[in-house]
């Protein structure tokens, strides 16, 4: 019996619920073109050296999709944005991972897919500006892998994105790791230079 309730568990956690129609480009659905960019190691920083090794030829044909696709993408992108794990879906990967049902993994299968919308926004660029209050919601994640990748897509929007400044102040001055911090005064200085300056770091 408790093995059928483990199991049963385990196959809701995976369902996936029904989405609204997605745009598509060249016969691929949005959510395909979103897939190559797991290639890319969470927490690397676009202008690291190191980065364009990662920007495979899947990766560029992927950004190229979401500039065809343009904003229409935005709706559908911010629904993946939104997904979050309930409690109830966290206990149940715990328990699977304990039963060995799946292999431990650092990032959840949600944050996984917040991750691909956020992504996903920043090859959008400007037309990426509608996201901005959710982007700025995200800035303030308990995943720092979500919250840097946000704050990266925040630089894209520039002095649009000043909305965002009092979120990038308190990760500045919070005793997070180096990256976070180096990102979040990134994009300080990117979107409002003269407050960036009052903060002492270059």
């Amino acid at each position: 019996m408790a093995i059928l309730v483990t199991v049963g568990c385990f196959v809701l956690y995976f369902t996936v619920p029904n989405k609204e129609p997605e745009p598509e480009y060249a016969g691929k659905s949005l959510s395909e073109w979103l897939k190559p960019f797991d290639s890319i190691p969470r927490g690397l920083p676009t202008k690291s050296t190191f980065y364009s090794i990662f920007v495979t030829p899947e990766v560029i044909e992927s950004i190229d999709a979401l500039h065809h696709i343009g904003p229409k993408a935005v709706p559908y992108l911010l629904i993946m944005l939104r997904t979050r794990d309930s409690a109830f879906q966290k206990k149940t990967r715990r328990v699977a991972e304990w039963a060995r049902l799946i292999k431990p993994d650092p990032i959840s299968s949600k944050d996984r897919i917040r991750l691909r919308a956020i992504l996903g926004f920043k090859a959008l660029g400007s037309d990426a500006t509608p996201a901005l209050p959710d982007l700025v919601q995200t800035i303030k994640d308990g995943n720092e892998d979500v919250q840097n990748a946000a704050t990266e897509v925040l630089i894209n929007l520039g002095s649009n994105a000043k909305p965002a400044v009092p979120g990038l102040l308190n990760i500045i001055a919070s005793p997070r790791n180096k990256h976070s911090r180096h990102c979040a005064l990134t994009a300080l200085w990117e979107i409002d230079p003269g407050t960036a300056a009052k903060t002492g770091f270059e």
